[in-house]
Protein backbone atom coordinates (compact mmCIF):
# COMPACT_ATOMS: atom_id res chain seq x y z
CA UNK A 1 0.00 0.00 0.00
CA UNK A 2 3.00 2.74 0.85
CA UNK A 3 4.55 1.54 -2.60
CA UNK A 4 1.06 2.42 -4.42
CA UNK A 5 1.14 5.72 -2.64
CA UNK A 6 4.28 6.27 -3.69
CA UNK A 7 3.80 5.66 -7.09
CA UNK A 8 0.75 7.79 -6.98
CA UNK A 9 2.59 10.74 -4.68
CA UNK A 10 5.71 10.57 -7.91
CA UNK A 11 3.45 10.45 -10.51
CA UNK A 12 1.48 13.61 -8.87
CA UNK A 13 4.49 15.29 -8.57
CA UNK A 14 5.40 14.99 -12.27
CA UNK A 15 2.23 15.91 -13.75
CA UNK A 16 2.56 19.11 -10.90
CA UNK A 17 5.96 19.87 -12.26
CA UNK A 18 4.53 19.99 -15.72
CA UNK A 19 1.73 22.14 -14.72
CA UNK A 20 3.80 24.38 -12.89
CA UNK A 21 6.28 24.38 -16.25
CA UNK A 22 3.21 25.73 -18.20
CA UNK A 23 2.24 27.92 -15.85
CA UNK A 24 5.42 29.65 -15.23
CA UNK A 25 5.71 30.05 -19.22
CA UNK A 26 2.27 31.84 -19.66
CA UNK A 27 3.16 33.61 -16.33
CA UNK A 28 6.50 35.23 -18.06
CA UNK A 29 4.29 36.31 -21.05
CA UNK A 30 1.41 38.10 -19.46
CA UNK A 31 4.19 39.62 -16.97
CA UNK A 32 6.27 40.93 -20.61
CA UNK A 33 3.21 42.33 -21.92
CA UNK A 34 2.07 43.98 -18.62
CA UNK A 35 5.55 45.29 -18.48
CA UNK A 36 5.54 46.77 -22.33
CA UNK A 37 2.13 48.43 -21.50
CA UNK A 38 3.12 49.97 -18.17
CA UNK A 39 6.01 52.28 -19.39
CA UNK A 40 3.34 53.39 -22.18
CA UNK A 41 0.78 53.89 -19.55
CA UNK A 42 2.79 56.01 -16.91
CA UNK A 43 3.99 58.23 -19.99
CA UNK A 44 0.87 59.29 -20.76
CA UNK A 45 0.12 60.02 -17.55
CA UNK A 46 2.96 62.58 -17.37
CA UNK A 47 1.89 63.67 -20.95
CA UNK A 48 -1.38 64.94 -19.24
CA UNK A 49 0.01 66.10 -17.08
CA UNK A 50 2.08 68.32 -18.81
CA UNK A 51 -1.46 69.69 -20.37
CA UNK A 52 -1.56 73.35 -19.96
CA UNK A 53 -4.96 74.94 -18.39
CA UNK A 54 -5.00 77.34 -21.46
CA UNK A 55 -5.77 74.36 -23.83
CA UNK A 56 -8.31 73.29 -21.90
CA UNK A 57 -10.10 76.83 -21.80
CA UNK A 58 -9.43 77.21 -25.77
CA UNK A 59 -11.17 73.45 -26.00
CA UNK A 60 -13.99 74.72 -23.38
CA UNK A 61 -14.83 77.94 -25.33
CA UNK A 62 -15.63 76.06 -28.75
CA UNK A 63 -19.62 76.20 -29.15
CA UNK A 64 -18.72 73.87 -32.12
CA UNK A 65 -15.63 71.75 -31.72
CA UNK A 66 -13.58 69.88 -34.02
CA UNK A 67 -14.76 66.22 -34.50
CA UNK A 68 -11.62 65.06 -33.05
CA UNK A 69 -11.45 67.35 -29.72
CA UNK A 70 -15.75 66.16 -29.75
CA UNK A 71 -14.67 62.46 -29.33
CA UNK A 72 -11.15 63.19 -27.73
CA UNK A 73 -13.44 64.89 -24.39
CA UNK A 74 -16.12 62.14 -25.10
CA UNK A 75 -14.10 58.81 -24.77
CA UNK A 76 -12.11 60.30 -21.52
CA UNK A 77 -15.68 61.49 -19.93
CA UNK A 78 -17.04 57.64 -20.86
CA UNK A 79 -13.70 56.29 -19.28
CA UNK A 80 -13.40 58.62 -15.84
CA UNK A 81 -17.00 58.18 -15.34
CA UNK A 82 -17.21 54.51 -15.93
CA UNK A 83 -20.18 55.14 -18.47
CA UNK A 84 -21.35 51.21 -19.63
CA UNK A 85 -24.30 52.43 -21.45
CA UNK A 86 -23.54 54.24 -24.68
CA UNK A 87 -26.71 55.95 -24.67
CA UNK A 88 -25.69 57.96 -21.61
CA UNK A 89 -22.47 59.49 -23.41
CA UNK A 90 -22.74 62.78 -22.56
CA UNK A 91 -23.18 65.96 -24.89
CA UNK A 92 -20.85 68.78 -25.78
CA UNK A 93 -22.76 70.67 -23.14
CA UNK A 94 -21.99 68.42 -20.58
CA UNK A 95 -18.22 67.55 -21.40
CA UNK A 96 -17.65 71.60 -21.42
CA UNK A 97 -18.53 71.42 -17.88
CA UNK A 98 -16.41 68.64 -17.16
CA UNK A 99 -13.39 70.38 -18.88
CA UNK A 100 -14.38 73.42 -16.54
CA UNK A 101 -13.75 71.37 -13.24
CA UNK A 102 -10.53 71.79 -11.33
CA UNK A 103 -9.87 68.13 -10.97
CA UNK A 104 -10.27 67.51 -14.51
CA UNK A 105 -6.60 66.32 -14.98
CA UNK A 106 -6.25 64.92 -11.58
CA UNK A 107 -8.96 62.31 -12.49
CA UNK A 108 -7.12 61.55 -15.81
CA UNK A 109 -3.97 60.95 -14.22
CA UNK A 110 -5.16 59.48 -11.29
CA UNK A 111 -7.43 56.93 -12.92
CA UNK A 112 -6.56 53.38 -12.32
CA UNK A 113 -7.02 51.49 -15.33
CA UNK A 114 -7.23 47.96 -13.09
CA UNK A 115 -10.67 49.90 -12.44
CA UNK A 116 -11.75 49.98 -16.26
CA UNK A 117 -15.19 47.84 -16.63
CA UNK A 118 -14.86 45.67 -19.73
CA UNK A 119 -17.97 47.14 -21.05
CA UNK A 120 -16.94 50.48 -20.58
CA UNK A 121 -13.30 49.78 -22.62
CA UNK A 122 -16.08 48.01 -25.26
CA UNK A 123 -17.60 51.49 -26.05
CA UNK A 124 -14.19 53.59 -26.19
CA UNK A 125 -12.85 50.81 -28.70
CA UNK A 126 -15.73 50.54 -31.19
CA UNK A 127 -17.02 54.31 -31.01
CA UNK A 128 -13.60 56.23 -30.33
CA UNK A 129 -10.51 54.12 -31.12
CA UNK A 130 -11.50 52.06 -33.83
CA UNK A 131 -12.70 54.93 -36.34
CA UNK A 132 -10.69 54.78 -38.96
CA UNK A 133 -9.80 58.92 -38.83
CA UNK A 134 -9.70 59.08 -35.09
CA UNK A 135 -5.34 58.91 -34.39
CA UNK A 136 -2.63 60.75 -32.50
CA UNK A 137 -1.69 62.97 -35.32
CA UNK A 138 -5.65 64.23 -36.44
CA UNK A 139 -6.28 64.48 -32.55
CA UNK A 140 -2.95 66.52 -32.18
CA UNK A 141 -3.86 68.70 -34.66
CA UNK A 142 -7.13 69.26 -33.51
CA UNK A 143 -6.02 70.71 -30.34
CA UNK A 144 -2.54 70.57 -28.62
CA UNK A 145 -4.12 69.18 -24.90
CA UNK A 146 -6.18 66.23 -27.49
CA UNK A 147 -2.82 64.76 -28.17
CA UNK A 148 -1.87 63.27 -24.50
CA UNK A 149 -5.66 63.10 -23.89
CA UNK A 150 -5.77 60.56 -26.44
CA UNK A 151 -2.20 58.65 -26.11
CA UNK A 152 -3.87 58.39 -22.26
CA UNK A 153 -7.19 56.92 -23.61
CA UNK A 154 -4.78 54.14 -26.00
CA UNK A 155 -2.62 53.14 -23.05
CA UNK A 156 -5.61 52.57 -20.17
CA UNK A 157 -7.31 50.49 -22.61
CA UNK A 158 -4.29 48.70 -24.07
CA UNK A 159 -3.23 47.80 -20.33
CA UNK A 160 -6.92 47.57 -18.98
CA UNK A 161 -7.03 44.90 -22.21
CA UNK A 162 -3.66 42.70 -20.71
CA UNK A 163 -4.68 42.80 -17.19
CA UNK A 164 -7.48 40.96 -17.75
CA UNK A 165 -6.75 38.60 -19.99
CA UNK A 166 -4.11 38.28 -17.36
CA UNK A 167 -6.21 37.64 -14.60
CA UNK A 168 -6.86 33.91 -14.98
CA UNK A 169 -3.61 33.51 -15.51
CA UNK A 170 -3.10 34.96 -11.76
CA UNK A 171 -5.69 33.28 -10.39
CA UNK A 172 -4.74 30.05 -11.49
CA UNK A 173 -0.88 30.56 -9.99
CA UNK A 174 -2.68 31.27 -6.64
CA UNK A 175 -4.82 28.00 -7.04
CA UNK A 176 -1.73 26.06 -7.70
Amino acid sequence: EAETRKVEAEKLKGDLDERNKIVDARREEAEADLANAEPALLAAQEAVKSIKRKHLDEMRALANPPKNVQLTISAVAVMIKGIKDPKKIPEWRALRALLRGSTFISDVVGFDPNLLASETREIVNKKYLGLKDFNLETVSRANRACGPLFQWLNSQVNFASIAERVAPLREEVERL
